[in-house]
């Protein structure tokens, strides 16, 4: 059975949620990570300009130091307060290994098909109803992709960087609450309501089992069946 996170740092950073329960650490991980602390969004707005709060920024830093000695890649959506997240974390782990910026966590992200009309309805309906559309919702809604489709794209992309014979780093993919939620309530069929939204720095985390990708949410845990050409990473 694989050791999980208890064996991963003895001062997790205070105010920083915890790795998901079973987060192994015997093997490489890929974490979906939701960016550090912001202002509220206002009615209407996606808040592409907004960038961490002093608290966002430190929190961040922090949890780069306590994942210092498994950091592996960073990836991380395009938007302002993603790069400062991965920034952070790269700063406070002390590596000057670079962030990839990849638009399957943001600008578009998975769960967009076409960004025009998508936008359309974080201005007219607001994020929250969009997240909930997306981690809950039955019909399709013109400029976003098939949820469900999307989250298994997603999930095939985290594990592109999981292999076996690698040491047992985190790998971790910076992007937002309206990607993490769906893409765990789509994935973990328990993740049933709004009550599992993703705080600040909380993330959810895929490790490979066999054929099988495993993920782990707060005390939740599932496979993901992948096909044999699943997405790998260069």
């Amino acid at each position: 059975m694989p050791r999980t996170r208890d064996a991963l740092t003895p001062r997790w950073p205070e105010r920083v949620p915890p790795l998901p329960a079973d987060t192994p650490t015997d093997r490489p991980v890929s974490l979906l990570l939701r960016h550090g602390e912001r202002p509220p969004l206002a009615a209407g707005e996606v808040g592409l300009a907004l960038a961490l709060t002093p608290a966002g920024l430190a929190q961040a830093q922090a949890l780069g130091a306590a994942l210092s000695g498994r950091l592996g890649r960073l990836h991380t959506s395009p938007i302002l307060r993603c790069r400062e997240t991965a920034e952070a974390l790269r700063a406070g782990a002390r590596t000057t290994r670079a962030w990839t910026e990849d638009h399957l966590l943001g600008a578009p992200g998975v769960f967009v098909v076409d960004g025009d009309r998508a936008r359309e309805h974080w201005h007219t309906r607001g994020n929250e109803v969009v997240l909930e559309h997306l981690a809950y919702g039955d019909e399709r809604w013109a400029g976003l992709a098939e949820p469900r489709a999307a989250a298994h794209r997603l999930a095939a992309h985290l594990a592109g960087p999981l292999r076996a014979a690698d040491a047992p780093v985190i790998h971790v993919f910076v992007t937002h609450d309206a990607i993490l939620l769906p893409a765990v309530a789509r994935l973990l069929a328990a993740a049933l309501d709004r009550t599992w939204c993703p705080h600040f720095l909380e993330g959810a985390a895929f490790w490979r089992e066999g054929d099988d990708l495993c993920l782990a949410y707060r005390t939740l845990r599932g496979r993901v069946a992948l096909p044999v050409d699943s997405e790998r990473a260069s």
